[in-house]
């Protein structure tokens, strides 16, 4: 919880995006997908991840891209149950790599796509009542997604799944 506050605080000064680099995001997405692997497998979820190769450079920090995918996919995973699926997919749409972090999990209420990313905000339904979380994690992957002059995007129907599509400029 301190570390989120502390990277809102980063997010409101403009100070999150410590040091930015040339880097293909098939790197930090990999090490988030074999960070999460041992809790899908213990869910009964299959975790996959199809990279688009070669995929362009963007410029980015790399400590911020895992806190992205790592957020995104570690809810992909949180909310999906056993025998689900979370695939992670990328590739390039006109000046910018699409990253789509894809699941078969209980999808969010059409009412409450329009709040997912403000701050502290947590939807509460009986199948989220057990799943822990501060109600940041959303807010914080929007402001460093924004940092980067990137944009985010989500489509969901509740029962079927969600899929968060994350837009990120090519490197000129």
């Amino acid at each position: 919880m301190v570390k989120n506050l502390l990277d809102l605080s980063k997010i409101e000064s403009g100070e999150i995006v410590q040091y930015k680099e040339p880097m293909n995001l098939n790197v930090p997405i990999g090490k988030v997908i074999e960070m999460m692997l041992p809790q899908a497998i213990e869910k009964g979820i299959s975790l996959e991840f199809q990279p688009h190769e070669p995929l362009p450079v963007i410029d980015a920090d790399v400590n911020n891209m895992e806190g992205v995918f790592t957020n995104l996919i570690s809810n992909a995973v949180k909310y999906t149950n056993q025998g689900g699926k979370v695939m992670v997919r990328n590739r390039v749409k006109g000046g910018y790599v699409q990253i789509d972090v894809t699941d078969t999990g209980i999808g969010i209420a059409r009412e409450d796509l329009p709040k997912i990313f403000d701050r502290f905000y947590r939807v509460k339904t009986e199948q989220t009542r057990k799943v822990v979380g501060s109600g940041l994690g959303l807010s914080i992957v929007k402001g460093i997604i924004e940092a980067h002059l990137g944009s985010i995007e989500v489509e969901s129907e509740p029962g079927k799944g969600t899929t968060f599509s994350v837009f990120l400029p090519i490197k000129s």
